[in-house]
């Protein structure tokens, strides 16, 4: 059973470090709120004014990329 990232995603360590820098605005106001606590949905879309359907395509995307992970109850942490 795969439980990496790039197992998953059959992407090397290099290339996903790489992906986790290329993140675009709307990621990196996320990952930056995210750096001082976990928030769920609503709160983040909340903080940063942006559309909960926006928030939540690009927390599935960074999640996707290994830069956050769902800690239950629709929280997010970023991985540091």
């Amino acid at each position: 059973m795969a439980i990496a990232p790039e197992e998953i995603l059959g992407k090397s360590n290099e290339i996903l470090q790489k992906e986790r820098l290329e993140m675009n605005s709307l990621e990196t106001e996320i990952y930056t709120i995210l750096l001082s606590e976990n928030l769920s949905i609503d709160e983040i879309s909340l903080k940063i004014n942006m559309d909960i359907v926006q928030v939540t395509s690009t927390l599935t995307i960074m999640e996707l990329k290994g830069i956050v992970n769902d800690v239950g109850g629709k929280f997010y942490l970023s991985r540091t």
